[in-house]
């Protein structure tokens, strides 16, 4: 029997309608797990249900890295976040 591989973390950074600047968000191969934004000086996360409402259930080594990846990523906009490339980046 193969053992089935569980989808992977990638991170997109998106300009979202209710933020003001890019947000990283956290993907759970196709279901939102969170969207990483800065607010004034610090970094907050907002998590969000599984379509399901069965909890998210994944390493948490791929949660860590993802947010670490995200957190890099917002952080390397600085304040200028014209003409940044959006495409997600696989977290493994």
């Amino acid at each position: 029997m193969t053992e089935r591989k569980p989808p992977t973390l990638t991170i997109e950074l998106a300009s979202v309608p209710d933020r003001d600047d890019l947000v990283a968000e956290i993907w759970h191969g196709t279901a939102q797990l969170a969207e990483v934004r800065q607010e004034e000086q610090a970094l907050r996360v907002q998590l969000y249900p599984s379509e399901n409402g069965r909890p998210f259930d994944l390493p948490l080594e791929d949660l860590v890295a993802a947010l670490v990846t995200a957190k890099a990523r917002l952080s390397a906009l600085g304040s200028d976040a014209e003409g940044t490339d959006s495409q997600g980046a696989l977290v493994r």
